[in-house]
């Protein structure tokens, strides 16, 4: 089971963000829009990443996360 480190999901009317942490300890971050039938993605990010965005704001994080994600 995969612990939810930041639920994000109410930041976007579009799409959903979690930060998760998985059963081995690593991180990643869980994209998924929101409408029917839309899968998810996974990206596994660092900690030095999750511990910035642990002290950002749910919107802030969010944004970080989207600017990350759209340079890999």
């Amino acid at each position: 089971m995969t612990e939810i480190v930041r639920d994000l999901t109410l930041v976007s009317n579009e799409i959903a963000i979690w930060l998760k942490r998985a059963n081995d300890g690593h991180y990643y971050i869980e994209r998924r829009p929101k409408r029917q039938e839309s899968s998810a993605q996974r990206f596994p990010i660092n900690e030095i990443l999750v511990e910035k965005l642990q002290k950002l704001s749910n919107e802030d994080a969010w944004t970080e996360i989207e600017k990350y994600l759209l340079t890999r």
